[in-house]
């Protein structure tokens, strides 16, 4: 049972008619003290200065940063407690949008219009299962790889709700760890099973390690083509590509993902500067265009993209004054 009484939420949201709905929503549900912020930054602040239990965060926050961006700021900065529990809100129907906030992996994720019946149930699941899985988090942030496996079969005997989530704790023990072998024979055991996308990318990383990257390559091919929507696999896939010295395959394999999923800026330089580098100049423009156009409140913006952007315009319009030359002294 959760004791909502004992916890402090942070609401984000800038429509103040819906904040105050939804702090009425958590006072029903126990929790007395609750702030409200309109803005991301504003949210950063708060979070500097309090730790919160909950955070109910808008995704849309108007022209400044979005839900997204501040979610993977506070991570980056460790400006939440492990035990936080992070929920989006949105009313936005923008596949982009969804996809960028499920990339980003908040805990919970509920769409506008919610009662209070709905966001209780989405906070009791949330809650319970980081609860739960606090302890293996913590041996997994010291690095205790033997304990966090043992955890992972305790948790998982005790709660077998949470045996997925258990298994792809104990996979990247097992991968962190360097226990190869017992992570592939893990594999074949839950292969038996299911084949989830997160067992296909745990086999792919696994023949990479190894060595065997024509068949980490097939594995992540796979994972593309039954997944199209888990996007960690283009990375994977291109990252391989580009060490076999596949540039053109990577940049190809890049850009699916950034059409599936155009807001990860970090995603949008690694296709710029494969573009750059196999000299498809209008691929870099582009890719640098976004970079800039979504990194403009994101925590990992930098003045690389622009000078970038400045180069790529600069080598499109020598490019099109030298056909421009060509063409009058054909004339």
């Amino acid at each position: 049972m959760i004791h909502y009484s004992k916890l402090k939420a942070l609401i984000v949201e800038d429509f103040t008619e819906f904040a105050r709905a939804v702090s009425t929503m958590l006072r029903d549900m126990g929790i007395s003290h609750t702030d409200t912020v309109t803005s991301a930054e504003a949210a950063i602040q708060a979070c500097r200065e309090h730790k919160y239990d909950i955070i109910l965060s808008d995704y849309n926050l108007g022209p400044q940063k979005d839900g997204q961006q501040l979610l993977e700021e506070l991570i980056e900065f460790n400006l939440i407690k492990p035990k936080t529990t992070f929920v989006m809100v949105t009313a936005e129907k923008n596949a982009a949008m969804v996809m960028a906030a499920i990339e980003f992996l908040p805990d919970a994720y509920v769409t506008k219009p919610f009662n209070r019946h709905l966001l209780k149930s989405k906070l009791d699941k949330a809650i319970a299962k980081k609860q739960t899985l606090e302890p293996i988090k913590i041996a997994m942030r010291k690095c205790q790889w033997m304990k966090a496996i043992e955890l992972c079969a305790n948790v998982a005997n005790q709660n077998p709700k949470y045996k997925n989530t258990c298994n792809q704790l104990k996979m990247k023990c097992l991968i962190a760890n360097e226990q190869l072998d017992e992570a592939g024979q893990f594999i074949k055991q839950l292969q038996k099973k299911r084949c989830a996308p997160w067992v296909l990318r745990s086999q792919g990383i696994i023949l990479y390690k190894q060595q065997e990257l024509d068949q980490s390559i097939e594995c992540f091919n796979r994972l593309i083509h039954d997944y199209p929507m888990y996007l960690e696999g283009y990375d994977w896939l291109a990252k391989i590509q580009h060490q076999l010295n596949r540039p053109i395959e990577a940049q190809k394999t890049l850009q699916k993902a950034v059409l599936r999923s155009p807001k990860l800026i970090k995603r949008q330089k690694l296709l710029g500067g494969l573009a750059e580098q196999n000299n498809d100049i209008n691929s870099m423009t582009e890719a640098y265009r976004q970079a800039v156009k979504y990194g403009e409140h994101s925590v990992f913006r930098s003045a690389e993209e622009y000078v970038k952007l400045t180069k790529s315009i600069g080598l499109q319009l020598k490019g099109d004054a030298g056909r421009q030359r060509k063409t009058n002294r054909r004339g």
